[in-house]
């Protein structure tokens, strides 16, 4: 009996785990179309733990770090890899294959205004990357 309460209060556990561990607190899972209008064209800045990310999302599909920027001659601005969308309604997905090694995939959420979706946007993925903001073309994100 013990043996069966304990396997319960296990799966009980794993199975409130995942149901509560959400990305973020964005309320909308943005779909293939909307990433696009979302990111092409714009600097995401995003941070986790030490970490910081400022990437341009090039509408070619380029990504691009910004760093200092492009006329700095000890950190300039590099192409570290690309983006693509893939999947399509609820299933779609931002994905990322970096020059250096390794790709990954997130869905991505944000609040709705409107027509318009606002920050935070969460990264959800293998790693969650929240609270992330967008700026409209190539800028940094002052840190």
């Amino acid at each position: 009996m013990k043996q069966r309460l304990l396997l319960i209060g296990c799966a009980f556990a794993l199975l409130s785990g995942s149901a509560f561990s959400q990305c973020g607190s964005a309320t909308n899972r943005l779909n293939q179309s909307e990433l696009s209008a979302a990111l092409s064209g714009k600097t995401v800045c995003a941070t986790l733990g030490n970490d910081k990310w400022q990437e341009y999302h090039a509408p070619g599909g380029d990504l691009i770090d910004w760093k200092k920027g492009p006329s700095n001659p000890v950190d300039p601005t590099t192409k570290v890899g690309t983006w693509s969308i893939s999947g399509a309604g609820n299933n779609a997905v931002i994905n990322y294959s970096y020059s250096g090694g390794g790709t990954y995939s997130f869905a991505v959420y944000a609040n709705k205004q409107g027509n318009n979706f606002v920050a935070p946007f969460d990264f959800c993925g293998s790693s969650n990357v929240t609270n992330a903001t967008l700026s409209s073309g190539q800028v940094g994100c002052g840190f």
